[in-house]
């Protein structure tokens, strides 16, 4: 009788053991991993292959089942900036991101932003997760250059002694946040505030002008550098007694 339970008892394990190997080989033969993150790696618009930026940016949210574990951008050979999202403990999202050139904070789950130098550069920006499997994209951008001339330039006379200057803002390429000096003879240059895109800034008012010829320069100054000079004149007549 003991014999006949030991046997049993045997074989049960045998059985089960049995029924437990297909399942090991098919967890064995599982085809790996080998999908790189879906991510758009284009700082251009669209499809473009190239672009001028001051700065070149890809930022936004991975669609459900994506990964993501680090994303990067290289010059060459050479990695310039790298952010880890997923260190193997779990991804944190990036957050709050501001892209250049906006005023409206956005929450998104990756960014990276990268100041883009003079002249042409060949930018790759990749994305790689956890299993090592890597997507890249490499993009040619064409670094920050000076604003053009400011348009629409223009003086009148406020009143018997004082002279309004303004004028357009001038093709910016790409930059943001532009500044205006504005010179004129016998007076310390005038730095004007950062105007709305499109038509006339709010210039400038120069008061207790002396009688005869005015001249006024103006210039825009961004991060590609400093625009063309342009000039406009203004007669300031005698007040009559």
């Amino acid at each position: 009788m003991t014999t006949r339970v030991t046997r049993a008892l045997v074989l049960m394990m045998l059985m089960t053991g049995l029924a437990l190997v297909p399942r090991a080989v098919a967890s064995a033969d599982e085809p790996p991993d080998t999908t790189p993150p879906q991510i758009d790696l284009n700082p251009c618009y669209g499809e473009e292959t190239s672009c001028r930026r001051v700065y070149a940016e890809v930022f936004g949210n991975l669609e459900p089942g994506d990964d993501l574990a680090v994303l990067g951008a290289r010059i060459g050979d050479t990695v310039v900036e790298e952010h880890v999202y997923d260190d193997g403990t779990g991804f944190v999202p990036h957050g709050w991101f501001i892209s250049y050139g906006n005023d409206v904070y956005t929450e998104v789950d990756y960014a990276l932003s990268i100041e883009v130098p003079r002249g042409t550069t060949d930018l790759t920006f990749y994305a790689r997760d956890l299993e090592g499997n890597t997507s890249e994209l490499t993009t040619m951008v064409l670094g920050p250059i000076p604003p053009g001339p400011v348009p629409r330039l223009r003086a009148n006379l406020v009143g018997g002694r004082s002279a309004r200057v303004a004028w357009g803002q001038p093709a910016l390429h790409t930059s943001c946040c532009p500044r205006y000096v504005v010179r004129t003879p016998r007076r310390p240059p005038r730095w004007t505030r950062v105007g709305p895109p499109g038509g006339f800034i709010l210039g400038e008012t120069y008061r207790r002008l002396s009688p005869g010829w005015h001249r006024f320069t103006v210039r825009t100054h961004t991060e590609g550098g400093v625009g063309p000079a342009r000039t406009v004149r203004l007669f300031v007549p005698r007040q009559s007694r």
